[in-house]
């Protein structure tokens, strides 16, 4: 969870690159990166609400929730925090990465304002 904050901080330091930039074999592509870490967050806000005062049932089903979203996707633990940790010792591709959940997230909120009307 650490980690997510960390990176969403480390967006504002980084700068622009093209994103035609080639990427090693096992990286997921930002398009498929960007839907995998927003369904991560939302699942750790649903495990916050879900147990707001109890840190250690929060920390075990969000742990639970995280590993059931990422093979969803059909990623491990140690597929995803490959290609987490090449985005995060890539600034340039960083900030590509959530400059597009960024606008993936803007996307998502107008279709639930759309719908809920």
């Amino acid at each position: 969870m650490k980690r997510f904050l960390l990176a969403g901080l480390l967006l504002y330091g980084t700068a622009c690159h093209s994103d035609k930039q080639m990427l090693p074999a096992g990286i997921l592509p930002v398009d498929s990166m960007k839907v995998v870490v927003w369904d991560l967050i939302e699942g750790g806000e649903l495990a916050a609400l879900q147990y707001p005062s109890f840190k250690d049932s929060f920390t075990i089903k969000s742990l639970h929730l995280y590993q059931q979203i990422l093979s969803t996707h059909g990623l491990d633990k140690n597929a995803f925090f490959k290609s987490f940790d090449y985005y995060s010792a890539h600034p340039d591709m960083n900030k590509i990465l959530f400059d597009s959940i960024n606008a993936y997230a803007n996307r998502q909120r107008a279709l639930v304002y759309k719908e809920a009307r």
